[in-house]
């Protein structure tokens, strides 16, 4: 392969060029032009390291053939040294002031042509050389802050999720106790008033045996009417068995709650995975219950050896996600399985709008989001997939375009991840 550097000589005199090119082919590779247009043509075709530019040509000079060249973003970083019969200090100027980087007077000295374009070649690759490394410094940089940028929302978003976990203790701390009061009286009543309707019953069949116009009598028989007894006991009993249902869901939740709160623990035990999904299913059902049909085909996992509360982090973006592709309602499958003996898998399916290619080679970047300014930070997805790969996992996308989506995530049973560890 040829790396000589490549001149180009453009002048309309033969006796030059050949004077020109005899004294630079052995060290560079020379193509030559007899005027500017056709000199224009071979610089955009072959981008030549140098070009050596007569002035005085018929046609387009050397002055115009300049301008053009420095017109042209692919052409304008190309070193001009004009090489021309005018010797005025006012025409050297002109030349230099179009970019022109040198001025060779006319005769050439095969020394000083030689001499001039080796120096000029070297401030190129000068220039070349810091210019390639202002850019390679620019990116560099600019990965630097991004990585920054990314690890300080990673930290916030850490630190955010370890505040809920702190607050959601308290909550459940706080409530826990009162509700367990409430569902234990409504147990108590719902056992006391069957005592009630005992002794009602029983007064009841005491009345019969006296005088129908006894005044007691009389007055049993009004307020039995006036409480509409029948219904009033099967509305009774019916209240109590709602109130009873409701302080069970309460409990429910809060025990959910409890089990998803501790965000700021970072330490390795065994973990329930699908006893986490469901977990997180009830703290998020307010997002899901009014856009899609939540469907559970669970493979019977053994607890896995992670981080339970990061698990259940990854679990609720992507149910989260998944609820936000679905426009209007739609279903959210959700399974669970293994893989041998080492590995288990979450996948979340939705039948949403579904991801353009575009957006599928995005959506793990950080800060990178479809939604609206204002109502996405883009860090969900990120995030998972950070805490996915901390523990030594990996996540699997598959999604077509108006039909949906489909994350599979895959995690050893027994990867030990370090406590504290950063996301």
């Amino acid at each position: 392969m040829d790396n000589k550097k490549k001149i180009l000589i453009i002048d309309d005199m033969p006796a030059n060029l050949e004077l020109m090119a005899g004294v630079l082919k052995d060290d560079y590779s020379v193509q030559v032009a007899t005027s500017g247009e056709k000199g224009l043509k071979l610089a955009r075709e072959h981008m030549p390291d140098l070009i050596l530019l007569d002035v005085m040509m018929p046609g387009m000079s050397g002055y115009d053939v300049c301008r053009r060249l420095k017109a042209e973003p692919e052409l304008c970083e190309i070193p001009v040294i004009f090489v021309t019969a005018l010797d005025d200090h006012a025409d050297e100027a002109f030349g230099l002031q179009l970019g022109a980087v040198d001025y060779i007077v006319k005769p050439v000295v095969p020394g000083i042509v030689m001499a001039r374009v080796k120096s000029q070649l070297a401030l190129k690759n000068e220039r070349d050389l810091l210019a390639s490394q202002n850019a390679w410094l620019k990116c560099e940089v600019e990965r630097r802050m991004n990585e920054l940028k990314e690890a300080q929302a990673f930290l916030f978003q850490s630190e955010k999720m370890a505040s809920l976990g702190l607050l959601a203790a308290g909550i459940v701390h706080e409530i826990n106790n009162p509700l367990s009061y409430v569902y234990a009286n409504l147990e108590g009543l719902k056992d006391r008033l069957q005592s009630v309707w005992s002794i009602f019953e029983l007064t009841e069949k005491f009345s019969r045996q006296l005088p129908e116009d006894q005044p007691d009598v009389l007055f049993f028989q009004k307020l039995k009417e006036e409480l509409d007894y029948d219904n009033f006991k099967v509305d009774l009993a019916e209240l109590i068995e709602e109130s009873i249902e409701g302080a069970v869901r309460a409990r429910t939740i809060i025990q959910n709650l409890r089990e998803f709160s501790h965000m700021n623990e970072r330490e390795n035990c065994p973990h329930d995975i699908e006893s986490g999904i469901d977990a997180t299913l009830n703290i998020v059902n307010n997002e899901l219950k009014y856009k899609a049909e939540i469907i559970k085909e669970y493979g019977g996992l053994e607890p896995i050896n992670c981080v339970g509360s990061q698990i259940n982090q990854v679990v609720m973006n992507l149910l989260v996600n998944a609820a936000q592709a679905i426009e209007k309602s739609g279903k959210i499958i959700i399974r669970t399985g293994g893989q041998g003996q080492d590995r288990v898998w979450i996948e979340v399916e939705d039948t949403g709008c579904g991801m353009s290619e575009e957006v599928r080679r995005k959506v793990f970047d950080p800060f990178f989001t479809t939604k609206p300014v204002g109502q996405g930070t883009g860090l969900g997805l990120s995030l998972s997939y950070k805490i996915i790969k901390e523990h030594g996992g990996t996540i699997d996308l598959t999604s077509e375009l108006g039909k949906g989506t489909k994350f599979r995530v895959y995690l050893p049973v027994n990867k030990e991840v370090e406590p504290g560890a950063p996301l």
